[in-house]
């Protein structure tokens, strides 16, 4: 979910790097064709304007192995219907629920006993014992120009509220970066 935000075009792209197949979900059709034609997904969803239940049969008619999750909420609950026995969820945030007024009563979770699936909590912290394979996988696919990334800056200390506001709506496109002050290194 959110394929066209920093972690989730970087889970996709590392994921098409390691050999396996990408659909990403997204709110708008610009992020999907950013998603599919630039950062290389074999497909992505309009969460907005498609059904997730049919396009997600439609984009993984072999169901789905592993799912990184944002959002929980409405997508969750349509992947849990596609899931593959021994399916994998690492959870890395829970956006549809952050600003709710009323917790919601959850998703049908007959999936995961069914197929013996894990939703892990995933913290980036717990895996500092891979940071320097990390750091030196992804300088190489870097500097080879296999990974790529968009950021949307907003200039000015007192546009972080709403900048903060927008990334929980989606309505940021990329990495969101608040600048706060002239960037040295540019002209």
């Amino acid at each position: 979910s959110e394929a066209s935000g920093a972690v989730g075009s970087g889970v996709g792209q590392i994921a098409k790097l390691k050999g396996c197949r990408a659909v990403g979900v997204v709110g708008s059709d610009q992020k999907c064709d950013y998603v599919v034609n630039e950062l290389g997904f074999d497909a992505c969803i309009n969460r907005k304007t498609q059904d997730l239940n049919s396009a997600l049969k439609a984009a993984c008619p072999n169901g789905i192995d592993v799912y990184v999750d944002h959002t929980a909420g409405p997508i969750l609950e349509a992947v849990l219907q596609q899931i593959n026995l021994g399916a994998r969820i690492p959870l890395v945030g829970l956006i549809s629920q952050y600003n709710a007024e009323k917790l919601p009563s959850g998703p049908n979770l007959m999936p995961l006993l069914v197929k013996r699936a894990l939703i892990k909590g995933f913290l980036v912290g717990d895996y500092q014992d891979r940071r320097a394979e990390f750091i030196h996988d992804v300088s190489q696919w870097l500097q080879a120009g296999n990974l790529k990334y968009k950021e949307d800056i907003v200039k000015g200390l007192e546009a972080a509220p709403d900048a903060f506001i927008g990334l929980l709506k989606g309505k940021n496109f990329g990495k969101l970066i608040v600048q706060v002050s002239d960037d040295p290194t540019q002209p």
